[in-house]
């Protein structure tokens, strides 16, 4: 997920600010590079939790709307985790979905107050396991096993 950061004064501006408004750090990024893994590679804390597989909301950045405007919309999935972000306005998106173009040159990112990570709910029935995407509080028959979340792998009995 890492990117190559571009020669000074070559790359495309981005802007993070604080949720106060405060500026945070200028960066510069190449096109194609998106906000998370820009804000990782400039040791700026976007959290990330699920490494950009639109599986959280804690990559949530807020856009001014001029530079919303010039982006796709947000795919479903993208939709469904913003539903689940801290401080969710109008020109929230996920850092991971943004991806830089030369008409965002220039963009600040806005970073939430708090972010709140709730992505996929592992629940463990016997020896098989329910992904249940975006929904947590659903009534957890069993203890979510957290090492099978990390690993991906199913834990020993």
């Amino acid at each position: 997920m890492g990117i190559d950061r571009p020669a000074p004064g070559t790359g495309l501006k981005v802007h993070f600010k604080d949720s106060n408004g405060n500026l945070i750090k200028t960066v510069e990024a190449n096109e194609g590079d998106d906000i998370l893994a820009i804000a990782h590679e400039y040791d700026i804390d976007l959290e990330g939790a699920c490494e950009g597989s639109v599986a959280c909301s804690t990559c949530h950045v807020i856009l001014p709307e001029e530079y919303y405007d010039l982006l796709p919309e947000p795919e479903d999935d993208e939709n469904d985790m913003l539903d689940m972000a801290f401080g969710l306005t109008d020109t929230s998106r996920l850092g991971c979905q943004v991806k830089l173009t030369k008409e965002l040159d220039g963009i600040t990112c806005t970073l939430p107050s708090a972010t709140r990570n709730i992505g996929p709910v592992v629940l463990w029935f016997g020896c098989q396991a329910s992904v249940i995407k975006g929904w947590i509080g659903v009534g957890v028959l069993r203890k979510a096993r957290p090492e099978k979340v990390a690993t991906g792998k199913k834990p020993s009995h």
